[in-house]
């Protein structure tokens, strides 16, 4: 995901340009807390994102995975859910 952001260090600062968000793959088995902006980026990305390793979002306190497909459902964003892969 390192080609989502461009930066540069200049005069011992860091400067953090827009850039143009492409398709990523992502394991959030160690992350889970990351996933909702995870699938926010994806959404807003060109290409298609596939986030993987969300078994364990269900017995989050509120079921994070089905929140944030009814989400996408609402702002009608594209997506397909395959086994713990969206």
């Amino acid at each position: 995901m390192s080609d989502l952001v461009k930066h540069e260090f200049k005069n011992g600062e860091l400067h953090i340009k827009k850039s143009e968000p492409k398709g990523f793959s992502f394991d959030c088995s160690q992350c889970l807390d990351l996933f909702p902006s995870l699938v926010l980026l994806a959404s807003y990305s060109n290409g298609n994102s596939t986030l993987t390793g969300l078994e364990n979002l269900e017995f989050k306190e509120s079921h994070r995975l089905e929140e944030m497909l009814n989400l996408l459902k609402l702002f009608e964003v594209d997506h397909k859910l395959e086994g713990y892969s969206l």
